[in-house]
């Protein structure tokens, strides 16, 4: 599933309302830095890790485009965090975790 990502300089991300927000932590994975709007999910999973621009300000997306596209010391900063913010994640985790809810609940 690489291929969307190879070569890609970012995943442009401007979702306003997301449920948990795979598609960053996908890109992650690949190397791939995020720009992505602060809103709903993404800043609480994908922490700092993307160049984030504000929901309610058109003009915050085009200084944030440009650092990520522009920035090689900030793009690789946004890379390595990605790195390290995916390692609280996995599908094992997540299965734990259901399972247990799912025990506790019976």
């Amino acid at each position: 599933m690489a291929e969307p990502y190879a070569g890609a300089r970012l995943l442009a991300y401007p979702s306003l309302s997301e449920g948990f927000g795979l598609p960053p932590l996908e890109a992650m994975s690949f190397g791939c830095p995020e720009l992505a709007c602060h809103s709903s999910s993404i800043p609480e999973i994908c922490g700092d890790a993307p160049f984030y621009f504000g929901p309610e300000d058109e003009e915050s997306m085009q200084p944030a485009l440009l650092q990520a596209v522009e920035d090689d010391e900030a793009r690789h900063g946004a890379i390595a965090r990605g790195r390290e913010l995916l390692a609280r994640y996995s599908w094992e985790k997540c299965g734990e975790e259901t399972l247990a809810y799912y025990r506790e609940c019976l």
